[in-house]
């Protein structure tokens, strides 16, 4: 399924005035991000909340002091765009989210940079370069961190939403495929011959869980990832640029 989403970029609770009213308030809760320099790190709430969370309402206060702070796609997910010189060391931000309970959650989120001695799991931020009217293919879990050792696919899904495009019809041959035979996500995709600009795009992979398996379902009535049915979870930005 291909959507065009535009990042949406909402109003601070405690500076622009924004009249939020919330029955129910929820626990604190705190989590982590880790970032590699250069690119974009997204992150779901749902990773922190489970299958609670419906996604994020509000950045509450400025920015990081290390990186910009954006939500993109219907709240979904937040982005962080460490700055040039966030390079290593910490940051921290806090954000509202609202769960589907209707429930209202304040989280402290600490930022740090991804060590190659760190277990995780993460999603990193992908590039590539296209010519007008050629092909790319794009390994995407290439980069990506996998605590103990590479993803087995072989029970998974993968889900893709774009961001933007340069025009209606130039995602058209993109599509975004999990194999587990080679244990591969890639993207394909053939530029077309008069288009230039910069596709943006946000792919999550779940594997490893109870995908599938008995009648667990692996998506939400909206189609959403329910994150806590997996055993692995990333998510990340890739970006194709189309030249001429």
């Amino acid at each position: 399924m291909k959507r065009k989403l535009l990042p949406v970029f909402v109003c601070a609770l405690v500076f622009a005035g924004c009249d939020i009213h919330r029955a129910d308030v929820g626990p604190d809760f705190e989590a982590e991000i880790l970032v590699v320099p250069g690119g974009p790190t997204i992150w779901n709430p749902s990773v922190a909340l489970g299958s609670g969370a419906f996604g994020t309402t509000v950045v509450s206060g400025q920015n990081a002091e290390k990186g910009d702070i954006d939500l993109v796609t219907d709240f979904q997910y937040l982005r962080y765009q460490p700055s040039a010189s966030f390079t290593d060391g910490t940051d921290a931000f806090s954000i509202d989210v609202v769960a589907s309970d209707g429930s209202a959650r304040r989280g402290t989120i600490s930022v740090r940079t991804l060590e190659t001695t760190d277990c995780s799991d993460a999603g990193i931020f992908d590039y590539a370069q296209v010519k007008q009217g050629e092909f790319i293919e794009i390994d995407l879990l290439a980069n990506d961190f996998f605590c103990g050792g590479p993803a087995n696919l072989t029970s998974g899904g993968v889900r893709q939403v774009v961001l933007n495009a340069p025009s209606d019809d130039a995602t058209e041959t993109l599509s975004i495929n999990i194999s587990g035979v080679d244990e591969t996500v890639t993207i394909t995709f053939t530029a077309p011959e008069d288009v230039t600009g910069t596709i943006d795009l946000i792919y999550e992979v779940g594997i490893n869980g109870n995908f599938n398996n008995h009648g667990t379902p692996s998506t939400d009535a909206n189609g959403n990832f329910i994150v806590e049915n997996f055993d692995k979870y990333i998510v990340a930005q890739a970006t194709i640029e189309i030249v001429e």
